[in-house]
């Protein structure tokens, strides 16, 4: 199973964790908190994803003490201590995962569980999307956001292909994040039997299967905000990505 890590900002940090696949539950109604009406659609529609609706749950499920909250029909949030799913299916691409795990909130009669871990450490940089769904069975997970030189690189630039000429930069700002330009990366690196692969500079794919993470990541105070703030690097700057097979 793929697990993915992102960050909810409350009076401390929290860390949450996702399982990409998503289930059909049944829980209890008082456990239910609705939040549909307070978010813009046609936002997380460009985005891509729902990152601030999941932030909002898992802030009151902090507050609430539970270890768990799910995320359901794109907006209601549930939460408990011990979520049982020994007797639920899990949503696959052959049920239309595309459909009902999008924008990691769920769709209709499914949800996304997350898990909540209180941590005294703060990632400086935070990914727009928790990852990228490749092609049927596998997906691209973030490894985080790194400087990259000529002369060193956590994946070797002699690997490098530009896959810029398929895409819009209009659309790709639009959206906030690159998702597409990822996805194309990620299948190349699928294409070559490689673990990982880098994007840097919007378009500029890397892979290799031995990734140097001793190069220095890029921090908040070095403008990761800007650097990293497409999913696709920048001028000297590559995000890391490791390919996983979904557990179906």
């Amino acid at each position: 199973m793929v697990v993915v890590v992102v960050v909810v900002v409350v009076v401390v940090v929290v860390v949450v964790v996702v399982v990409v696949v998503v289930v059909v539950v049944v829980v209890r109604e008082i456990n239910k908190q609705v939040y549909i009406d307070e978010y813009d659609y046609k936002k997380m529609f460009q985005q891509g994803h729902g990152k601030e609706l999941v932030q909002k749950c898992g802030e009151l499920a902090v507050q609430k003490g539970t270890e768990y909250f799910g995320v359901a029909d794109y907006g209601n949030c549930y939460f408990g201590k011990a979520p049982d799913v020994s007797k639920v299916a899990k949503v696959t691409p052959s049920d239309g995962c595309d459909k009902y795990c999008e924008w990691d909130i769920g769709g209709p009669g499914s949800m996304v569980i997350y898990q909540v871990k209180v941590t005294t450490s703060k990632p400086e940089c935070q990914s727009q999307h928790l990852g990228y769904q490749i092609n049927a069975i596998q997906w691209a997970m973030n490894q985080g956001c790194y400087r990259s030189w000529p002369s060193r690189s956590v994946l070797p630039h002699y690997t490098s292909v530009n896959v810029w000429g398929d895409f819009n930069i209009l659309r790709v700002n639009g959206y906030g994040h690159a998702g597409a330009v990822v996805k194309a990366c990620g299948r190349l690196a699928a294409e070559k039997g490689v673990s990982y692969f880098g994007v840097e500079n919007y378009a500029s794919c890397s892979f290799g299967n031995n990734p140097d993470f001793t190069v220095d990541e890029v921090t908040e105070y070095q403008g990761c905000n800007i650097s990293c703030s497409l999913d696709v690097g920048h001028t000297g700057v590559m995000v890391v990505y490791k390919i996983g097979t979904l557990n179906i």
